[in-house]
């Protein structure tokens, strides 16, 4: 069902749009079909008063209500502005905008006359919001069909049975110096993300904030692995188009968006983990990193579908167990994992990050290391970049039919008892010698 407010209702009554909205609502849940407003709007009517207001809630409790079940697909067009956009329009599965839409909730007049302060309404551009997180994507009017056909086929749920297939037995790797698979993992010239996306999965449809206004080092993005609609969160690292791989907390917000809509939809999530570490600025850190970090956590910990993470390349820190706490975790031959850089480990250790090289044979960072620690599930094997691939579409199979099979409660339950496992021996061990008192 769709519902386009820019032509009969732009200078009409917002009761009637209200009214309207609510019913379109009411038959889009009752008939089960899929829910798309085009707005273009400068919010409540002032001359109808509180009763437009009360629009505002109207249209939210009817949209929450549909939004139990239904796809709610909401379009802003130029401009969508106050009680709109304060509103229902922001309430989306996912939030598409025309490219330099002005989109927000106080116009430029009020604020200059209200509290004497200038306002740069840039602020309220659609690339602006874009890359906060606020939008999912911004698509042009002549590409809006297309696009929306696309998001529609990938919200159709298709009874896709993956058939498991036995793997060969995962071999260790041969012996390699840590430091050489720290020096292959910041490889400039190594396969990206963006490289396995497009080799691994069909029909991709990208929330990535990449626009002129800020070049995100997050993938965000719903595709197709063998028909079955799959959420992918992966890092970008490009040092040549400015994508550090460090997340900002804006990006976070886009992982947790990300994970409660795959929810919604029981589309599993795979994550593509290469980066140094979150973004360490003042600037994120003023937008409450920390804070960021720990949701996401907590967000991937409480998935209610299965998750399946590959490290690439460099799995730095905190960045990197942001997206990093799933079902089944996958590690590159040449990739590592560290709780901080060698570089780190050793100025703060030794006093001396030229010694990293030194520290690094004995921090546990490597694929086979942290295999034999049972951290990590399987390692792909470098032999070739076809053979990378080959292995990944393999163990990602293997590894969704094996999940995918398992009711939300047991999924959790294994993730616990998963993590929970993790170094328990090593602190029973400290606690019964005596070496860990139990009280604070």
């Amino acid at each position: 069902m769709r519902l386009d407010i820019s032509d009969r209702i732009k200078i009409g009554h917002m009761v009637v749009a209200g009214e309207k909205i609510t019913r379109l609502s009411e038959y889009a849940q009752a008939q089960k079909l899929p829910l798309i407003i085009i707005s273009a709007s400068g919010g409540a009517r002032m001359q109808e008063g509180v009763e437009a207001l009360m629009q505002m809630a109207k249209t939210t409790l009817a949209i929450q209500r549909f939004l139990k079940n239904g796809l709610f697909i909401s379009v802003c067009a130029n401009p969508t502005m106050g009680g709109t956009t304060a509103s229902f329009m922001m309430q989306g599965d996912v939030i598409v905008a025309h490219p330099q839409a002005h989109i927000g909730f106080s116009g430029k007049r009020v604020v200059k006359q209200t509290l004497g302060q200038p306002f740069d309404t840039n602020v309220q551009k659609s690339e602006t919001l874009h890359s906060q997180g606020w939008l999912d994507l911004l698509v042009s009017r002549k590409d809006l069909k297309t696009q929306l056909i696309d998001l529609l086929n990938l919200h159709v749920k298709n009874e896709v049975t993956l058939k498991p297939i036995v793997l060969a037995s995962n071999q260790l790797p041969l012996d390699a110096s840590p430091w050489k698979s720290v020096q292959k993992a910041r490889d400039s010239r190594r396969f990206k993300a963006s490289d396995i996306l497009a080799a691994c999965f069909e029909n991709l449809i990208s929330f990535s904030a990449n626009n002129r206004c800020l070049p995100s080092s997050l993938i965000s993005c719903i595709g197709l692995f063998n028909d079955l609609p799959v959420t992918i969160l992966a890092h970008q690292k490009d040092i040549l188009n400015g994508q550090s791989g460090m997340l900002l907390p804006s990006d976070y917000r886009r992982v947790v968006r990300a994970i409660k809509q795959a929810e919604k939809f029981k589309r599993p999530i795979i994550t593509l983990i290469d980066t140094p570490g979150a973004d360490p600025s003042m600037a994120s850190e003023l937008k409450g990193q920390a804070s960021a970090i720990s949701e996401s956590l907590a967000a991937f910990a409480n998935a209610k579908v299965c998750v399946i993470t590959i490290i690439l390349s460099e799995g730095g820190s905190g960045g990197a167990l942001a997206m990093g706490i799933g079902d089944a975790l996958l590690m590159l031959e040449h990739a590592y994992y560290s709780i901080i850089s060698p570089e780190g480990y050793a100025s703060i250790l030794l006093r001396d990050a030229s010694k990293a090289k030194q520290v690094a044979q004995s921090m546990k960072i490597t694929a086979k290391e942290l295999k034999t620690m049972q951290i990590v599930d399987a390692i792909i094997l470098e032999q070739s970049y076809e053979d990378i691939i080959r292995q990944i579409k393999s163990y990602l199979n293997h590894y969704l039919s094996t999940l995918m099979a398992y009711d939300s409660q047991t999924l959790a339950k294994k993730r616990y008892e998963k993590y929970r496992n993790i170094a328990r021996s090593d602190a029973k061990h400290l606690i019964d010698q005596g070496g860990l008192d139990l009280v604070a």
